[in-house]
Parts: C-alpha cells; structure tokens; sequence
C-alpha cells in the first residue's frame, strides 16, 4: 500500500487569471518507493482565523462575522474556503504540482469579508486531502482511496 506525504511549498496570486485565482504549490511523495500512475485528488481548504492574531482594526471589521471579541472564543470558527479536483499524473517518489484555487468576488460570502476585513499578514489554511491512488499491485493494477 502506498504511504503519501502532502507539502504545501507556497501560495501565489495567478497574474494571468480571468479573475481572482489563487494558485498553491503542491508536493506529493510516496515513501515506499512505490510507483505511482496516478492519483485523482480532491482537496478542501478551510481558513483557520484562530491561528491568527488581529489588529484593533481588522476585529472592529470582523465584527460583522465574528461578533465582539470578547465572545471570539466561541464564534470564531474555521470556515470553508474552496474545492479543488486535480488530476495528478505518474511519478516515482516525489511531483510538484501547482492546485489553482479560484477566489470569490461576493462579498456576501463570508471567507470574501474576513478577506477584505484584513491589513496584512499571513491567512492560515487548512489543507484537507482525500481521492484515489493508482499504483501496481502484486496481482497487476491496484486501486486505492
């Protein structure tokens, strides 16, 4: 049975993008030394505003999401970013792809307002990877989820 590792090398804005995109560089490797043909890969990715501190202005803005601060303990809650389905071909060991994750301009959305609702900084994001394995197993081809 295969064993994947997931790294994320980094998130940049696509320049070239019709609209808001962001792209996050990926690396999977497999540490068994199996061959991997292929790997269809689904990803969900949560913000984790916990894993963040706020200036006095960016909470007065988050108001609208999160409440008083004082009560920040128990409305502050991770939520749902994005999907992204992608299509991951053969290697041996190790590939780097690049996940292109479109962004919202609806500000009706929450994840649009805690964006716009800060300055500057880092934004945790929490990568969730499920999907299915192709390798060789011992009787031929093997599928694994």
């Amino acid at each position: 049975m295969s064993e994947l590792v997931f790294d994320i090398l980094g998130v940049e804005p696509d320049p070239y993008a019709a609209s808001p995109t962001l792209n996050f560089g990926l690396r999977i490797s497999e540490t068994t030394g199996m061959r991997v043909h292929a790997i269809v890969l689904r990803i969900q990715i949560r913000i984790e505003p916990k894993r963040r501190r706020y200036s006095p202005a960016e909470a007065e803005r988050l108001l609208d999401l999160f409440g008083e601060t004082k009560r920040w303990g128990d409305t502050v809650k991770p939520m749902q970013f994005a999907f992204a389905d992608v299509s991951i071909p053969g290697f041996d060991g190790a590939i780097e792809v690049d996940v292109a994750v479109p962004c919202t301009y609806d500000f009706e959305v929450a994840t649009a307002k805690y964006f716009h609702a800060l300055d500057d900084g880092e934004i945790p994001f929490l990568m969730l990877f499920s999907g299915t394995v192709f390798t060789r197993g011992e009787t031929g081809f093997a599928v694994e989820q």
